[in-house]
């Protein structure tokens, strides 16, 4: 086997199981010979790694698999909606705390406030305020 072929992404086509929703099937997108079945994903991605391997003739460690998970459409794009949203909440979280850490910062030491008056003000705790002083310093 080359190098190419043990550094490479394999993809797997995932479904479930039409009979027994419970269980996810796995085909290899390159030759649908190469399957495997499993009842949860983190399963399948394992078992579908030591079915490559076993048909690439190599060590399951030299194999690199990605699920490609099918759902019907309304449920994929809820989960696509949720990850967006989950993402922009990260990035809105960075940028609070980012503003948090400023104002704290200059209520402390441009404006003298103390620890506590800073913090009643910015509806934290004084060691927190603590905190941020110091990550800035």
């Amino acid at each position: 086997m080359s190098a190419d072929t043990a550094a490479a992404v394999h993809r797997f086509r995932v479904t479930r199981d039409e009979e027994d929703p419970r269980v996810w099937l796995a085909e290899w997108v390159e030759d649908d010979r190469v399957h495997t079945f499993a009842r949860s994903l983190a399963e399948l991605e394992d078992l579908a790694g030591d079915a490559l391997a076993l048909w690439l003739h190599t060590d399951a460690d030299d194999v690199q698999v990605e699920l490609d998970v099918e759902l019907p459409k309304t449920l994929s794009r809820e989960l696509t909606q949720l990850r967006r949203q989950r993402d922009e909440l990260e990035a809105h979280q960075a940028s609070v705390l980012d503003r948090q850490r400023s104002l704290a910062v200059r209520l402390v030491e441009a404006e003298g406030m103390t620890y506590r008056d800073a913090a009643r003000l910015l509806g934290i705790s004084h060691q927190r305020v603590a905190q941020l002083v110091k990550q800035s310093a």
